[in-house]
C-alpha cells in the first residue's frame, strides 16, 4: 500500500474497489461489516459482494463478542468464508453451525480445542469442496490419533495437512490403504512422536505427497511388524526429528520409502556415530541417485552440522557454526517453497542471526529460509507481489523469534508496521526512521482487532523515532 499522501484524493470513497478490498484486508472482517455496511449503497454491495472473500480469525476473541460474531458474521455469511481459525478452547462449544456449508472454505486453523469437538468437525468437512489446507493442535490428549487420521485421510481435496499432538496415544498402526482410501495430501507434517511403523501406515494413504516432516522415534511395535515398501515417486523433501534411531534402522527407512528424495535433512540428539561422514555417503550414494542436498543438525550444547550438496561435502559445516549477518538484495518468494534454497550460502542459512532486506520483492520460485533469525533490518524497497510485507517475510524467517526490529525506511506506513508487530509478539527493541500516517488512517487502524492485540501483547521496552511525519 502506498502510504503517500495522494493531495487529489479528498474522501476515502473516491479510491477504487480494488483498494478499498485491500485496505478492507488490514481490518477484521467483523469491523469492516459493523463500519462500513450501512454507509451508503456502494459500501453496501462492495462488502456483499462474492468478490470480497471473507477471512475470520477467532484466536484471541471474548465469548461475548464471539456471539456477536456469530450473528452477525458466521451465520449470514457462512459460504463465504475462505479461511476460519480458531484459537480458544470454549469456541467449539458454541460454534453450532454446520461446516459443510462453508463451501468456499479452503483453509481451516483448530488451535487449543478440546479433543472431543474434533471428531464432529472433521465429519462435516468431508462434503466441503474446497477445503485444502488443514491445521489441527488439539489442547488436550486426544484418546484415538488413528480415528483423527482416519478422518483426514477422506477429506476430497486436502494438500496440506498440519497435526500436532501435545501427546500421542496411538497403539497400533493404522492398517494399509487400500486403493479406494488414498488421500490427495501433498504436504504431510506430523508434529508428534511417531514410531516407523506407524509412519510407514501413514504414507500408505498419501501416495501423491511431495514434502513430509516427522518426529519419528526408533522402537517398533511389540511384534516387530516389517517396514512395507511404498514407492513415493513424488516425495522430493524429508525432514525427520529422530532420538536414537540407529544406521541400520534410516537405512530401512531410506530403502523401503524414501528413493526419490532430493532435499533431506535431519535434526537428531548428538552422537559421535551420526558425524560419520561415511557412513552417511553408504547409505545416500546407493540408495539416494537423486539427491541434491542432504543436511543433518546434530543436537548438543554446541549443536553441530553436515553438509552435503551435489554430492561434496562442505567441511566447514562440521564445525560449529557461528552467528552471521545476510542481506538479501531481492526476496525471491513462492508459497510451497519450490526450493529451500540456492546453491550459493548453503552454509549460511542456519548460521544467520540477523536479516537485512533491500529493493525489492517478486514473484519467482526461488526461497532461502533462515530458522534462527532474531534481528531484522528493513531498508527501502517495492513489493512486486499481492502479498503483505508480513506475509512474505514469514516465509523466509521465523517472525515470532524477532526481538529487535529496526526499520530504515523513510515514511514507513503505520499500518503496514502494526502488522508486522502483531505477527512478532517478542520484540524488545523497535527502531524507526519515520511514520507516516493521517488522522483517517490512524483512526480506522486503532479501531481494528489487530492493533488492539498489539497494544496488549506486544513486549517492546526500547523505542527509537528519528523523525516523524504526520
Amino acid at each position: 500500500m502506498n502510504c503517500e499522501f495522494i493531495p487529489f484524493i479528498t474522501s476515502f470513497e473516491y479510491l477504487s474497489n480494488e483498494l478499498i478490498y485491500e485496505i478492507f484486508d488490514y481490518l477484521d472482517f467483523y469491523d469492516v461489516h459493523k463500519s462500513f455496511l450501512n454507509l451508503n449503497i456502494r459500501f453496501y454491495n462492495l462488502i456483499n459482494s462474492s468478490a470480497f472473500p471473507i477471512k475470520i480469525n477467532l484466536s484471541s476473541i471474548s465469548r461475548l463478542m464471539f456471539q456477536l460474531y456469530y450473528k452477525h458474521i458466521i451465520i449470514p455469511y457462512q459460504n463465504r468464508i475462505t479461511l476460519l481459525q480458531l484459537s480458544n478452547h470454549f469456541i467449539a462449544d458454541l460454534f453450532s453451525v454446520q461446516y459443510n456449508n462453508m463451501i468456499q472454505l479452503r483453509t481451516l486453523i483448530l488451535r487449543n480445542i478440546e479433543s472431543k469437538f474434533l471428531n464432529n468437525i472433521l465429519t462435516d468437512l468431508v462434503c466441503l469442496p474446497s477445503l485444502s489446507s488443514l491445521v489441527i493442535k488439539p489442547i488436550d490428549t486426544l484418546p484415538n490419533g488413528n480415528d483423527l487420521y482416519r478422518q483426514i485421510f477422506r477429506l476430497p481435496v486436502l494438500k496440506y495437512c498440519n497435526v500436532t499432538f501435545n501427546e500421542a496415544i496411538i497403539s497400533e498402526p493404522l492398517p494399509f490403504a487400500t486403493d479406494k482410501e488414498v488421500s490427495p495430501i501433498e504436504i504431510f507434517l506430523i508434529n508428534h512422536d511417531c514410531r516407523i511403523d506407524q509412519l510407514n501406515a501413514f504414507l500408505s494413504y498419501v501416495s501423491q505427497v511431495r514434502r513430509v516432516s516427522c518426529h519419528i522415534l526408533s522402537k517398533l511395535s511389540n511384534h516387530q511388524i516389517p517396514i512395507r515398501s511404498i514407492e513415493l515417486k513424488n516425495l522430493t523433501h524429508l525432514s525427520l526429528t529422530m532420538k536414537d534411531l540407529t544406521f541400520d534402522q534410516i537405512k530401512l527407512l531410506i530403502e523401503k520409502l524414501f528413493n526419490y528424495l532430493q532435499v533431506f535433512h535431519i535434526t537428531t540428539n548428538y552422537s559421535l556415530s551420526y558425524s560419520d561422514i561415511n557412513q552417511w555417503e553408504q547409505m545416500i550414494l546407493p540408495y539416494l541417485l537423486n539427491l541434491r542436498i542432504f543436511h543433518v543438525k546434530l543436537l548438543s550444547d554446541r549443536p553441530k552440522y553436515l553438509f552435503w550438496f551435489n554430492q561434496q561435502w562442505y567441511n566447514e559445516g562440521l564445525e560449529t557454526v557461528s552467528h552471521s549477518f545476510y542481506s538479501i538484495q531481492s526476496i525471491k518468494y513462492h508459497w510451497l517453497h519450490e526450493e529451500l534454497f540456492p546453491a550459493t550460502h548453503i552454509n549460511n542459512f542456519y548460521s544467520v542471526n540477523h536479516i537485512s532486506i533491500h529493493n525489492e520483492i517478486e514473484m519467482t520460485r526461488n526461497l532461502i529460509y533462515f530458522p534462527n533469525v532474531t534481528k531484522l533490518t528493513i531498508f527501502p524497497y517495492s513489493n512486486r507481489t499481492y502479498h503483505s510485507l508480513s506475509t512474505i517475510l514469514d516465509r523466509i524467517i521465523p517472525l515470532i523469534q524477532l526481538t529487535e526490529l529496526i526499520i530504515n525506511y523513510p515514511k514507513f506506513c503505520i499500518g503496514e508496521l502494526v502488522e508486522l508487530l502483531y505477527y512478532s509478539p517478542n520484540i524488545r527493541i523497535l527502531i524507526l526512521h519515520s511514520i507516516s500516517f493521517n488522522k483517517i488512517t490512524s483512526r480506522l487502524i486503532q479501531e481494528s482487532q489487530t492493533f488492539e492485540t498489539v497494544s496488549k501483547k506486544n513486549r517492546i521496552t526500547n523505542v527509537t523515532i528519528a523523525e516523524s511525519y504526520t
